[in-house]
């Protein structure tokens, strides 16, 4: 990857390609925006998961490749390493590629809760390793040259830009896919705006990605015309502005969470009150689960969104309970017989029986006691029908 001193200075189109098209000024404020989003998201949110975590690593390596199009970063950060331009445009692509394999864990977090399986994510990594040494042996001529690989006018230029641009449109399928369910839906406005802006961020990301393919094979086989120039002066156009707007999704999500951490309020109460046993419940039966429940704007939603979803999740746990075993009558051994529930659900256990819903779950007061139980450390959940443990027969006849 180093470089001698003789090393032919970039030419012209390597410099426009490598290089962030937009004003130092905007850079600066979006990069403000998305980073003070993502910190201040990161420590407020309430319900953070597997899928914030996704998201929140994947904004994380967005902000990395913004920091490799930037000039002064790559003048007096990269370049005194021994980099050149052209290996820093490799290293860009790369990183661009680890986002795409980031994004593809969001989507499929997002749309079912869990990913199709637990190699997947490794699977991902060693998908990206092979495809960015592909991109670096593919781009040795140009880079040699110091010229930008568009220049190389052969089949490198379209294998290159296929390989960078192709995985990003198919790692964003699953996100649509929910984004789109979300517009089918309806079922409130907030979910609504969620799903449209998912949409058009994607839809901005399409057009990026697959018209720089398009171009590059354009290039490929030597024909300029209009479209070539226009995608010459417009890369990095949509990048960080895409990256930009899709942050407003985190707007509700933070919001909501300021309110319930805050407010005094009888949802947000509720909400606290019910949180535990709800991410609890959700986390193990994703299918019940709203997407995004955190992410309505408004606690009285979020209230009536979690109880929905406890009581649907209960109605399948209740499989995992023996017909002929009774419902404890205290709050504390109905939480401890839920958790045998989960735990049973979770090693993939056989249902026991048929839903059987008790009558005391459909009532609002049983379920928060039964959600103030599940935080209490003394619940003995190897023994939930005899809750709370006999005293020892010393202290009773102390007492």
């Amino acid at each position: 990857m180093t470089h001698t001193m003789s090393a032919p200075a970039p030419s012209e189109t390597l410099s426009n390609e490598a290089t962030s098209v937009l004003p130092e000024w905007l850079t600066l404020a979006l990069v403000l925006w998305v980073a003070g989003m993502l910190i201040v998201r990161s420590r407020v949110l309430l319900d953070k998961g597997k899928v914030d975590n996704a998201a929140h690593a994947w904004v994380a390596g967005s902000l990395a490749v913004v920091a490799l199009r930037d000039r002064f970063v790559q003048q007096h950060l990269l370049e005194p390493l021994g980099l050149s331009l052209g290996d820093i445009r490799v290293v860009t692509h790369s990183v661009v590629l680890v986002c795409a394999a980031l994004l593809a864990i969001l989507g499929f977090l997002w749309h079912s809760g869990r990913l199709p399986s637990k190699r997947f994510p490794y699977a991902l990594l060693a998908l990206v390793v092979v495809l960015s040494l592909a991109l670096w042996f593919i781009s040795k001529p140009a880079r040699d040259a110091g010229i930008a690989v568009e220049e190389l006018e052969s089949w490198r230029t379209g294998l290159y830009m296929t390989i960078y641009s192709l995985p990003t449109p198919i790692a964003e399928i699953p996100a649509a896919l929910t984004a789109l369910i979300m517009l089918r839906e309806r079922t409130l406005p907030t979910r609504f705006l969620f799903g449209v802006l998912v949409i058009a961020a994607i839809a901005g990301s399409w057009l990026d990605h697959l018209t720089r393919l398009v171009n590059g094979w354009l290039l490929a086989f030597g024909h300029h015309n209009w479209f070539t120039a226009i995608r010459a002066e417009s890369n990095d156009a949509f990048f960080l502005p895409i990256i930009a707007m899709l942050l407003l999704l985190a707007v509700p999500s933070v919001v909501t969470s300021v309110r319930v951490r805050r407010g005094t309020d009888p949802d947000s109460l509720a909400v606290l009150r019910l949180r535990n046993l709800w991410k609890a419940l959700t986390d193990e039966v994703p299918d019940y689960r709203l997407l995004g429940s955190f992410r309505m704007a408004h606690p009285v939603d979020l209230h009536h969104r979690m109880r929905i979803e406890i009581e649907d999740t209960f109605g399948k746990l209740c499989r995992f309970i023996p017909y002929d075993c009774p419902w404890p009558e205290t709050p504390a051994g109905r939480a401890a017989l839920i958790r045998q529930a989960l735990a049973s659900h979770a090693r993939g256990d056989l249902p026991l029986s048929q839903a059987q819903i008790p009558e005391w779950m459909t009532d609002e007061d049983q379920v928060d006691l039964v959600a103030d139980a599940w935080n209490d450390p003394r619940i003995d959940d190897s023994n939930p029908l005899n809750y709370p443990p006999k005293e020892p027969e010393t202290n009773r006849a102390a007492s």
